[in-house]
């Protein structure tokens, strides 16, 4: 059975630059980013809802099944660096965090070929943090 997928959020100003992303990336992972901007909604960023992972948010999200909790910073490819936390918006958890909002559950397939169920339970942007 699958399960409805949340409503996700995306600035303008990301959608934009994902887009570009996408149009010089041709794999598996940027044709997932393009379904997963195909069912966003687009908003500028003055419009966008309260605590919204966007791209450089700082994420604390928790597994379901495993209970484990995980922070990272969502950031374009070029910026990915797995010591520092930085986990590109190209790689699965970054697909599937972006738009999330604040205690949402999304639940992705990973490339053990299971899927995982995630919660946020925290979004820093900035300075702000959103708990």
């Amino acid at each position: 059975m699958e399960h409805a997928l949340p409503d996700i959020y995306v600035t303008t100003h990301d959608f934009e630059r994902l887009s570009q992303l996408i149009s010089h990336v041709r794999n598996d992972a940027a044709d997932e980013l393009e379904e997963e901007l195909a069912r966003a909604k687009i908003v500028p960023e003055f419009a966008l809802p309260f605590a919204v992972v966007t791209m450089n948010s700082t994420v604390t999200f928790t597994d379901l099944e495993s209970k484990k909790e995980s922070k990272v910073t969502l950031v374009y490819p070029e910026y990915a660096n797995v010591e520092e936390k930085k986990i590109s918006v190209l790689a699965p958890i970054g697909i599937a965090l972006i738009g999330l909002r604040l205690d949402e559950v999304i639940e992705w397939p990973v490339p053990s070929g299971h899927s995982r169920k995630l919660k946020v339970i925290s979004i820093a942007q900035g300075m702000e943090q959103l708990a």
